[in-house]
């Protein structure tokens, strides 16, 4: 978690395995990846399946991925880990669905595009140009949160933020 944590903190991207591992919260696709068990354990075992799936709502992260883990080992599916199974705790944690809907968070006004991404790239790396345009109080109060300042701004604000962050990534090669 402190990896993830970190990664985030200096803008570098997070592969998917230390998101998974150092997320705190239930994946976005637990259900699909628990199900992915049903057809690997003979039928006397899926109840235990669906059981587990329903109880998720009410047990924590933690909780669910150890009960999984004692399926897998009760199944023997541990001996599937990392070929055509994932382990429990890959299979629970992970972005959220509400994560990543805001990863997928866009701003697309009259040609001008631009993502959270591109944002924080403009905010970390930009910084003066962001200065030369908007002055040294703009730029550093959009340095804290690019995506939260940026979406409070009048449109024709955003319009210029957006060209400058999509034309920085441009020009970066980071596509």
């Amino acid at each position: 978690m402190k990896l993830a944590q970190k990664l985030a903190s200096l803008g570098l991207p997070i592969s998917e395995d230390i998101e998974r591992y150092g997320s705190t919260t239930y994946a976005a696709d637990v259900d699909e990846m628990t199900n992915v068990r049903r057809n690997l354990v003979p039928e006397e075992f899926r109840s235990s399946l669906d059981m587990l799936l329903e109880k998720r709502a009410s047990v924590t992260p933690e909780t669910f991925a150890e009960a999984l883990s004692d399926f897998d080992h009760m199944t023997n599916l541990h001996f599937h880990w990392g070929t055509n199974l994932m382990d429990p705790w890959y299979t629970t944690f992970g972005p959220s669905k509400e994560k990543l809907a805001s990863a997928t968070w866009t701003y697309d006004e009259l040609g001008a595009r631009t993502d959270e991404a591109e944002l924080k790239n403009l905010a970390m790396n930009g910084h003066h140009l962001v200065t030369k345009t908007f002055g040294a109080k703009f730029a550093d109060e959009f340095s804290k949160s690019p995506k939260a300042f940026f979406e409070a701004l009048p449109k024709p604000q955003k319009l210029v933020l957006a060209r400058m962050a999509s034309d920085r990534r441009s020009a970066t090669g980071t596509e």
